[in-house]
């Protein structure tokens, strides 16, 4: 019995830590983009329903308006697994970036994800997302795959360069990793301050 209460202690405490964790980032993100030219936070119910995401979720809404355009943003932190370290650490997931109205080509899509990339370093954290084109994008998945990848986004497969040699040498390491990548194949993942630590 005091092995069930130690171990129900430890899983509330962990939960508790991991939403504190979660409300610093949404604080660390209203700071951060309420303060700069053309950024501001959104209410969920200010989002239009197809770019919401469930109430149950602590995610910040952003919006940059500039050159007569909207680009919406849903940032929000989840763990996720580092395989090059081989542990799990915290990331800012990018749900999507959209620009209402004819904005393609304008450079505002760009500039949006060059400030999330500037936000997760000035806290410290990786950022990670899926490459699934839907909505309004005119952007193929390669497309997308490549824009990521100028930010230092980059498929999980990527990363496998950047294992330590003992682990290339492991082949039941090497077969768990290699489905790990595929299981995740949509994923791209930029580490902390854009390398591998």
């Amino acid at each position: 019995m005091k092995l069930l209460r130690e171990t129900i202690r430890r899983i509330v405490l962990q939960e508790h830590k991991l939403q504190l964790l979660t409300e610093s980032m949404i604080y660390q993100a209203w700071e951060y983009f309420n303060g700069a030219y053309g950024f501001e936070e959104m209410s969920r119910r200010e989002v239009p329903s197809k770019e919401q995401l469930s109430s149950n979720r602590e995610v910040y809404y952003g919006k940059y308006s500039g050159e007569g355009c909207d680009t919406l943003f849903q940032l929000e932190q989840r763990e996720y697994y580092d395989l090059v370290n081989d542990k799990h650490i915290n990331v800012i997931w990018i749900h999507g970036i959209r620009t209402l109205g004819d904005c393609q080509g304008k450079g505002i899509g760009t500039h949006v994800m060059q400030s999330i990339v500037d936000f997760a370093d000035t806290i410290g954290m990786g950022l990670a997302g899926s490459v699934v084109p839907y909505g309004s994008s005119k952007m193929s998945r390669d497309q997308m795959t490549a824009f990521d990848g100028k930010f230092g986004l980059m498929p999980l497969a990527h990363w496998k360069n950047f294992l330590p040699k003992e682990t290339l040498a492991n082949e039941d390491e090497m077969w768990e990793i290699d489905d790990y990548i595929e299981s995740n194949s949509d994923d791209v993942y930029r580490p902390a301050g854009g390398f591998i630590r």
